[in-house]
């Protein structure tokens, strides 16, 4: 269960998310999404930095890298789907 949430945040967070080391590009690509508020790119790489920590605290810094390469900021739902696997093995090692 607690990897599920995990998981489940890590996907969730994607909408707001965030963008230091390993998730590049994905925050100016938050700023850019339909509907984005003014501190969307702020908002997200606070957001990816405190998920990333958590990652590298559980020793799954490449399962969360792997999950930010895959997955679209502007459909964190979609996402669930295309990055299935992605997301089960980070859900799995943060377990």
């Amino acid at each position: 269960m607690k990897a599920f949430m995990m998981t489940l945040a890590v996907a969730l967070s994607l909408s707001t998310v965030a963008c230091g080391g390993p998730c590049g590009g994905t925050c100016k690509d938050a700023a850019d999404c339909e509907g984005a508020s003014d501190s969307a790119e702020d908002d997200c790489n606070e957001t990816c930095d405190e998920a990333y920590e958590d990652a590298k605290e559980a020793g799954c810094k490449k399962e969360f890298k792997d999950v930010m390469k895959c997955a679209d900021v502007c459909d964190p739902v979609a996402s669930l789907e295309d990055c299935e696997d992605e997301y089960t093995a980070y859900g799995k090692c943060i377990e």
